[in-house]
């Protein structure tokens, strides 16, 4: 399949990550380092060629306020390794994220760094939708690495919610069985323990609730609509075509991407067939977040021309 490839991945990446960079340390040089001219200094940041680090030594800005993205996509420190330790940086971490919040996200260095990723996701979702990645960087740096990093940072639940759950912690209400969670059944019962730490502390019972959303997919929906159009080979299923020759289903249904009409197996479109949100997510990008203000959002725009075709169409 031909792409209107435009950008690397890699480079789609590092545009991303600089700009979040720049955002966070115009904020941060706002509260922490006064005697730097907050103007001049975005001026610097903002038409660099390679990298900020230059312009971070130049204004003395300390090795601990820079940004470490490998932090950020995992911030549990080496120093973790049992139950106890796991549990304890939890409560810690979780009442950091409680008070950065609180102080919103145009006081704190993190939080408007993590703004500025929910700002540039119309772009991303352009990127997206027409197609100007290949294939190969698509599965590369957007579904496999990107999606994890963007849903870990910049989607989540509000402050109440989280001090909701460290209290629960606290009263013991809530245990944590760390990272790396394998669940097995034994005799009657499940069981559930952490594989990454030493103790391995195991825990059981009787009713296992799946509590997460699972990543849509065409192939083992339940949804009858969606069954029956795959049935009746009225849809197919959006792949990519990587360069190694296999072929990546992403489990979104294909639609054009103008107009969100569905896509036949034989490459035609059903006219007036419009298919818009979460069948479409990987044809798409981010089907499910909540629009921002201010930004003319895509999902928006599109409901839009889909209700005004349905009208037309109706008269």
């Amino acid at each position: 399949m031909l792409k209107n490839q435009s950008i690397t991945g890699s480079e789609f990446i590092k545009r991303i990550t600089l700009d979040v960079e720049l955002t966070y340390y115009v904020t941060l040089a706002k509260l922490l380092y006064p005697d730097i001219n907050p103007v001049e200094f975005e001026k610097e940041l903002a038409t660099a060629s390679n990298g900020f680090k230059k312009i971070l030594d130049k204004y003395n800005i300390s090795a601990k306020d820079r940004v470490d993205w490998s932090a950020w996509e995992n911030p549990i420190p080496t120093s973790v390794t049992d139950t106890a330790s796991f549990t304890t940086f939890i409560k810690t971490y979780l009442q950091q994220d409680i008070d950065i919040a609180n102080e919103g996200n145009k006081v704190s260095p993190f939080t408007s760094a993590v703004e500025k990723l929910r700002e540039l996701r119309s772009n991303i979702r352009k990127i997206v939708t027409y197609e100007l990645l290949s294939d190969d960087d698509y599965v590369k740096y957007i579904l496999k690495y990107f999606n994890a990093l963007n849903s870990f940072l910049a989607v989540g639940p509000p402050a109440f919610r989280i001090e909701q759950i460290l209290a629960l912690i606290k009263a013991g209400v809530l245990t944590l069985t760390g990272p790396g969670m394998v669940v097995e059944n034994e005799d009657d019962h499940f069981v559930t323990y952490s594989s990454v730490l030493s103790d391995h502390q195991r825990y059981s019972g009787n009713v296992l609730i799946e509590g997460r959303l699972p990543q849509p997919s065409a192939e083992t929906t339940q949804n009858p609509l969606i069954k029956n159009l795959l049935a009746n080979k009225m849809a197919r299923i959006y792949s990519l075509y990587l360069s190694d020759g296999t072929l990546f289903k992403t489990g979104a249904l294909d639609v054009t991407t103008e107009t969100a009409e569905l896509v036949t197996p034989n490459g035609k479109i059903m006219p007036n067939f419009f298919l818009w949100g979460l069948p479409t997510e990987k044809r798409h990008w981010l089907t499910n977040g909540a629009p921002i203000p201010g930004v003319n959002d895509v999902r928006l725009r599109m409901a839009d021309m889909i209700a005004a075709r349905i009208v037309k169409s109706a008269k």
